[in-house]
């Protein structure tokens, strides 16, 4: 027997084995839980030159030395960050460095994963949450500045100029909106002079408020390298046999938090989950199906 079905209907089972026609209403999607960020309560200022143990490794801070720079939110039992910057405030260097100061006084809060940098060829995976409150200062587009929100910083080599970052995440604004801007650079010189132009691979658009999940998978290789990069269970780039990197002794290392030009606005960025995977072996595809929630 043929059965026909009219038009806007579907055909479901029953509990006691039946089938019945019923409407096809599609699903509306369900809009995501905003967190509440003034019950968020916060640890001690994280200051600089004092490593900071995550579960996936032990981070160096980079910022201004001021009590809103980095704190720990404490209301949650996983790893949850918040991230501040300000006009004007610099960080001054640690170790004899000079930090920003005498790098166009370029302001930033960041934490960079230490003695740990990505091997060429190996298959890594990062994986995490960041959120960027409502609220507060709103981003002014502009033309030629930018704000890392994640960053795979290169190591260069003596003789090198200074690197693009091999894969960084572009914090852009535009009619009141914010996007994320995924770029790649690559140059195959043993030292190269010139400093490699950073290649927009992708672009996807923000919403304030909500925890917004996401997952790298690079292979570093300044000829055939690969990038993938999910917004939750959306594939927003995905490159294969492409350049990704540069030739160098050592490898690059990652780095999250905010780093900008110079801005008139303050920032906040919260980051959670932060998970890093460098053994070329344990896969993060798991993220991409099941995001895990904060705890």
């Amino acid at each position: 027997m043929t059965t026909i079905f009219l038009k806007g209907t579907k055909l479901v089972s029953l509990p006691d084995g039946n089938c019945e026609i019923v409407p096809d209403v599609p699903e509306t999607p369900t809009k995501p839980t905003k967190p509440d960020v003034s019950s968020f309560k916060l640890g001690p200022a994280i200051i600089n030159n004092v490593l900071v143990g995550l579960k996936s490794g032990d981070y160096m801070p980079q910022n201004p030395d001021k009590p809103h720079s980095l704190q720990q939110v404490i209301s949650f039992k996983d790893e949850v960050w918040r991230f501040e910057i300000r006009p004007g405030e610099v960080w001054k260097g640690s170790n004899g460095k000079s930090g920003d100061l005498n790098n166009k006084n370029r302001e930033r809060s960041e934490l960079y994963l230490k003695n740990s940098n990505f091997k060429r060829d190996t298959d890594i995976w990062i994986n995490y949450k960041f959120m960027i409150p409502e609220g507060g200062d709103t981003l002014k587009p502009t033309e030629d500045g930018f704000m890392y929100i994640g960053q795979i910083h290169a190591a260069e080599d003596k003789g090198d100029v200074s690197s693009t970052p091999p894969v960084g995440l572009l914090l852009s604004a535009k009619n009141g909106k914010y996007f994320v801007t995924v770029t790649s650079a690559s140059a195959t010189d043993r030292i190269h002079t010139v400093k490699p132009k950073a290649i927009t691979r992708g672009t996807f658009e923000v919403e304030r408020g909500v925890w917004i999940d996401i997952t790298i998978k690079v292979r570093f290789n300044p000829t055939k390298g690969l990038l993938q990069v999910w917004k939750g269970k959306q594939n927003v780039v995905n490159l294969e046999n492409e350049g990704i990197g540069y030739n160098d002794e050592t490898g690059p290392y990652w780095k999250f938090g905010a780093y900008r030009q110079p801005a008139n606005e303050t920032f906040v960025i919260y980051y959670a989950n932060m998970t890093v995977s460098k053994d070329g072996k344990t896969s993060l595809w798991s993220r991409v199906e099941n995001p895990l929630p904060i705890a």
